[in-house]
């Protein structure tokens, strides 16, 4: 199962984190950011996170554009997310 996982990740040229927490158990089970084609775009909610949390997960994905967006993920599907697919 983590093998389709990193399969779809791998294929994906956009990647959405939604409620995710980025732990680092997590990313290496996934093999993420390794296994992102290198034009992925990575969209991520970070609802109540604090600065520092947000300055050390920025990092994670080198020369990938990643997005953050403080709302949960509710708020990102309802307000966010349609958006992107006008």
């Amino acid at each position: 199962m983590l093998e389709d996982a990193e399969v779809s990740l791998a294929k994906a040229v956009f990647v959405y984190f939604l409620g995710f927490g980025f732990d680092e158990r997590n990313l290496q089970k996934l093999n993420v950011p390794q296994c992102l084609s290198s034009n992925a775009v990575i969209r991520s909610t970070t609802y109540r996170w604090s600065a520092a949390e947000v300055a050390a997960m920025r990092p994670l994905f080198g020369n990938h554009p990643n997005h953050l967006y403080s709302v949960d993920v509710i708020s990102f599907l309802r307000e966010t997310a349609e958006a992107l697919f006008d």
